[in-house]
């Protein structure tokens, strides 16, 4: 691609001169457009004569070159989630008006602001990125559509919409190409997200191959974050295939790699999970402990990481008929929740249920929270798994409340998601 002819066109056009105006006394204007257009190359002479009545260095139309190189760095940084050096990267390329000269690398800087402003949690500008980002998808080559169906799944991933995540990641691994920058990298960073995405979904089969395709890449580059990240996946996969030795050895070892990195995170999140699978079989008293141990990890880290074990603590005393800690949990996080500025979430609903049943048990709020504002949320997002878990608590509501044929509905609700989840 001849870069120098398009800068002379951005220049020209800053300028507000006409192909006629700025080839008047050099050139033809036909010439112009064809150097212009790439399918001419100016000589030395022509291209001073040209750069002087623009009024700039000829040395300008060479600056490309650097100028790709740190968009390179840019989007290195970004696939990497590195805050701080993406930060310094993007004022860089926002300072250097050359790069604006060249169509091509727009459409992948505006692709990769979308990811940037994920990354830095600019929630109004990721928003009114994408929706650029949709306007302009129909004229994205192979390439750019690549970047686009991946970095919108994963805005939509941040949303909790999960499955509309998975259906774009499956379109951007269907784009993979050798033209991709960091194609490796790239496409074991998207196969986690497919895995983690299909997790969320409780597609088990297609969670687990996908990160084991990811913790293979990591492993061959010694990366032990992303192949403790692998683990926890891995581990959450075999819970749910009940095959619990396995899930634990796979926990132990993402929390050996956390501990070694100094890494809090992955020790907690590990934890949860382990909390979680002695949830699922009954171990209430084993899986408080590591719920326990997952919050006083968070505790420091930020109060929205302390929702999940809140929940899970709340939710597991609940089971048991602890109603005095469960309260006690609920209390810790009605007051973050109340502190907090956030989007409705799993989480800030879990506890406004548990709220209900904690505090008005048979109060006809809680038909109305989950069935007006709870459900639509989740049928928005096709959080199908999640669902099956509200209609139990509203058959066990209206069993309370003597409405059987109302309980024995929404059992048979529950029942029949439970059996597309994992017969579709």
């Amino acid at each position: 691609m001849n870069h120098i002819g398009q800068k002379i066109k951005y220049y020209r056009l800053k300028k507000g001169l006409t192909q006629y105006d700025l080839s008047n006394g050099i050139i033809s204007y036909s010439y112009l457009s064809k150097i212009e257009n790439g399918n001419a190359k100016p000589g030395p002479e022509i291209v001073g004569l040209l750069c002087k009545k623009l009024n700039i260095s000829p040395q300008v139309l060479t600056e490309l070159d650097t100028s790709n190189e740190t968009c390179k760095k840019w989007f290195k940084s970004l696939l990497l989630g590195d805050r701080k050096k993406s930060t310094e990267l993007y004022r860089e390329i926002n300072s250097n008006t050359s790069i604006f000269s060249n169509e091509s690398l727009l459409n992948l800087i505006e692709l990769n602001e979308l990811r940037y402003f994920l990354l830095t949690k600019q929630v109004n500008k990721t928003a009114r990125q994408l929706r650029v980002l949709e306007r302009k998808s129909s004229k994205f080559n192979k390439l750019e559509q690549y970047y686009f169906y991946k970095f919108s799944g994963e805005y939509f991933y941040s949303k909790n919409a999960f499955r509309k995540a998975f259906e774009r990641f499956q379109v951007a691994e269907s784009l993979i190409s050798n033209d991709m920058f960091f194609k490796a990298e790239e496409e074991s960073d998207l196969f986690y997200l497919i895995g983690i995405t299909a997790s969320k979904i409780r597609q088990v089969h297609i969670a687990m191959n996908y990160a084991s395709k990811a913790l293979h890449y990591h492993q061959s580059q010694y990366n032990l974050f992303k192949c403790a990240q692998c683990h926890i996946l891995l581990g959450i996969s075999y819970r749910r295939f009940n095959e619990h030795k396995k899930s634990i050895q796979s926990y132990e070892m993402a929390i050996k790699i956390g501990e070694s990195l100094g890494k809090s995170n992955l020790v907690s999140l590990s934890y949860q999970n382990i909390g979680a699978l002695y949830t699922s079989i009954g171990e209430s008293s084993k899986a408080i402990k590591y719920y326990k141990k997952c919050f006083e990890l968070q505790f420091g880290n930020g109060t929205t990481k302390l929702l999940s074990p809140i929940v899970c603590l709340i939710r597991e005393y609940y089971q048991i008929g602890d109603y005095s800690n469960s309260s006690y949990w609920l209390q810790q996080g009605l007051t973050i929740i109340e502190s907090l500025e956030t989007e409705e979430t799993i989480d800030t609903f879990d506890i406004k249920v548990y709220e209900q049943l904690l505090t008005q048990q048979n109060s006809p709020n809680l038909e109305k929270l989950i069935l007006t504002i709870v459900i639509p949320f989740l049928e928005k997002n096709q959080l199908e798994y999640q669902k099956h878990i509200y209609y139990q608590i509203l058959a066990e509501f209206y069993y309370r409340m003597r409405r059987y044929k109302s309980s024995a509905d929404y059992y048979d609700l529950a029942n029949q998601i439970l059996k597309s989840i994992y017969n579709g």
